[in-house]
């Protein structure tokens, strides 16, 4: 699966402008914001 990711992110990299910035957000559940990070990986 993370091969996907790696060529979705080169596609994407390659269609922005020269000096362009790509920005991903993901947004987090309040009851899950104090969890671990291992904990908040395992449901994302």
């Amino acid at each position: 699966m993370r091969v996907a990711h790696e060529a979705m992110l080169r596609h994407i990299r390659d269609a922005l402008k020269h000096g362009g910035t790509f920005v991903l957000v993901e947004g987090i559940w309040d009851n899950r914001e104090a969890q671990s990070r291992d904990e908040q990986t395992k449901h994302h």
